[in-house]
């Protein structure tokens, strides 16, 4: 359930970018994603798990045109380059998986979620 509620956050993540028209997502896009980062007896694997299905999902989203020219330009089959896509998107996602691992080590120290998710966010998006 918890993965299944990170990937809807990453829906509403990249719906609420430019192009997509639905910028008042950007509101609440990560309302699910904090929801089940804020889950009890979550481990600190279940949290990066929980990061990756967020990140991933959103930048399929996000980044769902490289396929095509891994096809036209790459001369990649079409399975070959939708696998190329979900790689390129999974090692994307994996800066949410390290936010969501951060997230969790610092709620561990008794500091409540949402008070840590979006510092955590700009320190893993600066490196």
């Amino acid at each position: 359930m918890r993965l299944i509620m990170a990937a809807a956050s990453g829906v509403l993540y990249f719906l609420g970018f430019c192009g997509y028209e639905q910028w008042y997502l950007s509101w609440i896009c990560m309302v699910p994603v904090l929801w089940a980062l804020d889950s009890e007896g979550l481990d600190a694997r279940r949290a990066a798990a929980i990061g990756l299905a967020f990140g991933t999902a959103a930048f399929l989203g996000i980044f769902y045109w490289i396929g095509h020219p891994l096809v036209v330009f790459g001369g990649l089959p079409g399975p070959a380059a939708a696998a190329g896509c979900l790689l390129f998107c999974m090692l994307q996602g994996s800066m949410m998986s390290i936010w969501a691992l951060a997230a969790h080590l610092l709620k561990s120290r008794k500091i409540p979620v949402f008070a840590v998710a979006a510092p955590a966010l700009v320190v893993t998006e600066w490196f």
